[in-house]
């Protein structure tokens, strides 16, 4: 019997540093804070494709990527002065991560789906805030 001979498609890809980015977002922590919420929708449909395909492995490793991003927004609210708006967003995010933990060992996609939802509205919501407030900075790559 012939053996099957395949490479196996990388979980990451090489990380490319890019200066012009990196500016932009020191420049703009607005920015910073949508990039952030794009790449945990990103990472969450990829972790979503992944369980409807079988490979649970990969699905482990974007719902890990996924957790470190709501880490890294939690990590930018400020708690200062009573700030509730901080706190109720911290609330929110600790259901996010709960989701995430949760979709790890789910049959099904439900609470990844949950947390899809929320975070791509939070970022429909960033985005229309930055309209309006005359931040023209557009979804960056």
């Amino acid at each position: 019997m012939e053996q099957l001979h395949t490479q196996p498609a990388p979980l990451l890809n090489e990380y490319v540093y890019n200066r012009q980015l990196e500016s932009e977002l020191s420049e703009n922590p607005h920015s910073y804070i949508l990039l952030l919420l794009q790449r945990t929708v990103e990472k969450g449909v990829t972790a979503r494709d992944c369980h409807e395909s079988g490979d649970l492995v990969a699905k482990g490793f974007h719902l890990g990527r996924m957790t470190t991003l709501v880490d890294a927004l939690r990590d930018r609210l400020v708690f200062k002065d009573q700030n509730i708006i901080a706190y109720n967003f911290a609330e929110l995010y600790e259901y996010v991560d709960f989701s995430i933990q949760q979709a790890v060992h789910e049959a099904g996609t439900e609470y990844l789906e949950s947390a899809i939802l929320i975070m791509n509205e939070l970022k429909q919501a960033w985005e229309e805030a930055m309209h309006m407030t005359g931040n023209t900075a557009t979804p960056l790559q």
